[in-house]
């Protein structure tokens, strides 16, 4: 277990190896199977298992295994940031997108359903044009 992780999404890998006899167990990361009857091969081999992606938010990252032996020799830690730009243009769609469902009585269409929105009822032209 790693404490006092901040907030937020993580890629976790696990680094294992085998010494001398393969044994089969289960590797979990924050309580979840991630590699099931996970075979360690021939002694001197190493692996890593991941990267799993993993959103934290209790400030804690558990890592345990099930069903054998593991030979756990590293954990690798990797935060998760998205590029600002898409923050920017997600945070742009989901306002107007807020908008046209609050005030969908005052478009011209009587409905609208989450696919139709980024067709612009309501001339909101902009949210067509973001490109992911």
């Amino acid at each position: 277990m790693f404490n006092a992780i901040p907030n937020g999404i993580y890629d976790i890998s696990v680094y294992v190896w085998e010494d001398n006899n393969a044994e089969n167990y289960n590797v979990s990361v924050e309580g979840q199977i991630v590699v099931g009857n996970y075979n360690r091969g021939v002694g001197g081999m190493w692996t890593k298992l991941g990267p799993y992606r993993k959103i934290i938010n209790d400030g804690t990252i558990n890592i345990s295994n099930s069903g054998g032996f593991a030979n756990i020799s590293g954990v690798e830690i990797k935060a998760v940031t998205p590029a600002p730009s898409r923050l920017r243009a997600l945070a742009f769609l989901l306002h107007h997108l807020m908008w046209l469902l609050e005030n969908r009585h005052r478009c011209r269409v009587p409905f609208l359903l989450p696919m139709q929105a980024t067709k612009m009822f309501c001339g909101l032209r902009a949210i067509r044009r973001l490109h992911w």
